[in-house]
């Protein structure tokens, strides 16, 4: 397999232009976790979204560091805000069973969870506990400290919000 070419445009860098640093794409990729290509859309889109302008010199778009990470911190604390309000009372090793985990995360019922459970493995968390019960169905429990962790790694309704584990 052939090697990747590293070059200025995918090597992160950081470059002081005006008296100020600036950043490469993939500079801001290792920093907010968001792909170039993801970036490359944003900024096509800068006059609706208020995405920073870039210096482009040579190939290379360059980004004011302060002001492209608080876009993208900005952004991505809205995405947040957006989603379902969790409830973060009670013993954080208290165990929930679905029903409970639904409120918990702030959904309306329990089929979205279910949902996750089946159709995207690897995007809910394993269960903390599993009893069999006599029916032979599995009794699934987790942990509110764990469903806490997934809520705060959620980016938006309907997608997977983090990368599912490669097998």
């Amino acid at each position: 397999m052939t090697p990747p070419i590293v070059s200025a445009v995918t090597r992160p860098q950081r470059e002081m232009i005006g008296g100020r640093p600036h950043l490469n794409r993939a500079a801001i990729e290792q920093q907010v976790g968001m792909s170039v290509q993801t970036q490359a859309n944003l900024y096509a889109q800068r006059k609706t979204n208020g995405h920073p302008e870039g210096v482009r010199i040579g190939r290379v778009l360059w980004f004011d560091e302060e002001k492209v990470l608080a876009f993208y911190r900005d952004r991505a604390r809205a995405k947040q805000a957006s989603l379902t309000e969790v409830d973060r009372g009670g013993d954080p090793d208290e165990l929930c069973d679905v029903a409970t985990a639904t409120k918990v995360l702030g959904y309306t019922n329990e089929s979205t969870i279910r949902a996750f459970l089946t159709a995207n493995q690897g995007y809910f968390p394993e269960p903390d506990q599993v009893e069999s019960l006599p029916s032979g169905r599995l009794h699934r429990l987790w942990k509110r400290s764990t469903l806490w962790e997934f809520a705060d790694g959620r980016s938006r309704p309907g997608r997977r919000g983090r990368a599912r584990p490669k097998t």
